[in-house]
């Protein structure tokens, strides 16, 4: 740092110091080092002529990567994490730099994806770090990506692929590097463990936590990962002196630096810890003074609904265990891991094909092929991705068209049960009406009877009618009613010139509903006055320019007479008609009953009406 000939190289070696911090695990020097060259790369980026030589970059890259690893080692937050990696990436694509840089960018990104369960892409990127790593023919390069795709393929659940990469590097063990030697035997053992095989699980969290025993004051983080993972083995094993001992040390450390992540898997352990000693009471309170913070990982909180599951089961809490399983399913079905697995496989077989292209074609200009490949890649991907949106919108037209057809069937039924409801409260309505006629000693016509009958069945088995024939319906009814009410009753229609009755459709029987209540409820109880009428009025307007009115006026007892206090069978069937009718069409059919504003003082009258659109659709 002393002999950098300028401000960027000097904050760039300061850079290296940071790391050392990183690796020390010295928290606090390490913040303090990243302020220091935060506030130098914020005030070049401030400047009028803002620094864009490649040392800049590079050091901008750094303190992003090392911003990235803070986020994720310390805090907790992969999310975050690839905010800043990917920046830097943007930063390293831009300058000519190490390529051992841009391979550490690409793996910590693919190792970030990872840890947020967006498994594909963390797939992608390590192949991606896989080919720059072959092309610096180094094997330790080539180590660190392999390791890390081994670990996406056993979180992938992809356990025959894992084994097959695990195997792989079990081969250069012994060139491997100390630190990569402990990621093997850590995420090794995981791999056993995801797959619940416990005892294979435990010799390689043994020999993890052995290999950085001796030098735990350097690699405290790794060593307390590794204690960690021998107390959630040895938990699961019930080998329940081992866990406690293991847990105990590795909740220290996790307390002390404050890593949430760490606390929450000890926690899980514990929970499975107390299950298998049979502390059932002790586990379930353990997960309720524990809850699920919003930005745990999705692995971690699998397996702690894994967990909870089982105690709530051996509690016998059913719903509870229920909840568990349903949350947990929620998670794992949110990772497509067949679409996954085509990805991550087709990549390795773009690979390995690009590896022979390579080898047999070593005297092609490489940029040329790589163009070439890269648009033949484009080019496939494209096709593959029209393809499955094709599958896909296929299926969901077809689902689509089922619920359809269900929804259509449903629809049909309940209003055919409406419907049905009408018959019998008319022919009750009809019979009534005579016997009383019978009953007050006035003359009953069976014939006319007969006919009403008739047709206020047929009416009411169809849903739709035509104006027209609902308006000769009502006088047929109109006019057996008024030869009982004697000869103060008034009936008259008034039907606007604009209104084509053949050609307004409706649902049936609506009108003549109201028209029976109105005569029923309001005018039948109406005392006779000398000199007065008892009136009725169908009156039909055209309402704006897309939609007809009908009323039914009377000046009869109104609606806050005792008879009318009730809601009647008949506008029972009209509300839940239209109601599903309406729920069939953008424009609405209104309707309604209310008490006439336009009678004069003293005297009562109801008005019922019925909004019809022209456009209305009654179709089920």
């Amino acid at each position: 740092m002393a002999a950098a000939k300028d401000s960027d190289t000097y904050y760039l070696w300061l850079t290296l110091r940071n790391k050392m911090f990183y690796i020390s695990m010295q928290t606090d020097s390490m913040n303090v080092t990243m302020n220091r060259i935060q506030r130098y790369i914020d005030k070049c980026n401030n400047r009028k002529d803002k620094n864009t030589g490649d040392t800049f970059r590079q050091l901008y890259a750094e303190w992003l990567l090392a911003k990235g690893v803070c986020q994720s080692a310390f805090m907790g937050r992969p999310d975050s994490a690839l905010i800043y990696n990917s920046k830097a990436i943007e930063q390293l694509q831009k300058s000519r730099t190490r390529p051992e840089l841009m391979l550490i960018a690409l793996t910590n990104q693919a190792d970030f994806y990872r840890q947020t369960g967006r498994l594909d892409y963390s797939a992608n990127t390590y192949m991606q770090a896989l080919a720059l790593a072959d092309s610096m023919n180094n094997i330790n390069a080539t180590i660190a990506v392999e390791l890390g795709i081994a670990i996406v393929y056993s979180h992938m659940a992809d356990y025959e692929n894992s084994k097959r990469w695990w195997e792989r590097l079990e081969l250069h063990l012994p060139q491997m590097q100390k630190a990569d030697r402990f990621i093997f035997y850590n995420d090794r053992g995981n791999d056993f463990y995801l797959q619940q095989r416990y005892s294979e699980a435990l010799p390689y969290f043994e020999k993890a936590a052995a290999l950085i025993e001796e030098d735990t004051a350097s690699n405290m983080w790794n060593y307390h990962t590794a204690l960690a993972n021998l107390g959630m083995i040895n938990a699961c094993l019930g080998r329940n002196k081992q866990a406690e001992q293991a847990l105990d040390a590795a909740e220290r450390f996790f307390k002390e630096v404050g890593f949430d992540i760490g606390l929450y898997y000890i926690t899980t352990s514990r929970i499975t810890l107390d299950l298998h000693s049979g502390h059932i009471d002790k586990a379930l309170q353990r997960i309720g003074k524990a809850p699920t913070p919003e930005y745990m990982l999705p692995t971690a909180v699998v397996q702690r609904l894994n967990t909870e599951e089982l105690v709530y089961r051996a509690a016998k809490m059913m719903p509870q265990a229920y909840e568990a399983h349903r949350r947990k399913d929620a998670i794992n079905d949110s990772i497509n891991t067949a679409q996954m697995n085509m990805r991550m496989n087709a990549n390795l077989l773009q690979y390995k094909h690009d590896r022979q292209l390579a080898e047999l074609q070593h005297i092609i200009d490489r940029q040329h092929i790589m163009e070439l490949l890269g648009w033949g890649l484009f080019l496939i991907s494209t096709l593959i991705i029209i393809v499955l949106a094709t599958l896909v919108y296929l299926r969901r037209r077809q689902q689509q068209l089922r619920d359809l057809k269900v929804r259509q069937e449903i629809v049909k039924l309940r209003m055919e049960n409406i419907r049905n409801r009408i018959s019998p409260h008319f022919v009750f309505n009809a019979l009534n009406h005579e016997m009383l006629a019978q009953m007050n000693g006035k003359s009953v016509n069976l014939n006319a009877l007969t006919q009403l009958l008739r047709r206020g069945l047929a009416q009411a088995e169809v849903l739709v009618t035509t104006l027209s024939e609902e308006m000769k319906f009502i006088n047929y009814y109109v006019s057996i009613e008024g030869q009982q009410m004697g000869a103060d009753f008034h009936y008259e229609t008034d039907i606007d010139k604009e209104v084509d009755t053949e050609r307004v459709s409706l649902p049936a029987m609506v009108v003549q509903i109201f028209v029976e209540n109105a005569i029923k409820h309001g005018l039948r109880p109406k005392q006779p006055v000398e000199g007065k009428h008892r009136n009725l009025t169908v009156r039909i307007r055209r309402n704006g320019n897309d939609a007809t009115e009908i009323e039914v006026l009377d000046n009869g007892l109104g609606l806050g007479a005792p008879s009318t206090g009730r809601v009647h069978t008949g506008m029972k069937v009209v509300r839940q008609t239209i109601q599903i009718l309406n729920d069939q069409n953008t424009s609405k059919i209104t309707f309604g009953v209310a008490n006439r504003r336009d009678m004069p003082d003293g005297q009562t009258g109801c008005r019922s009406w019925i909004t019809i659109p022209d456009n209305f659709d009654f179709t089920i």
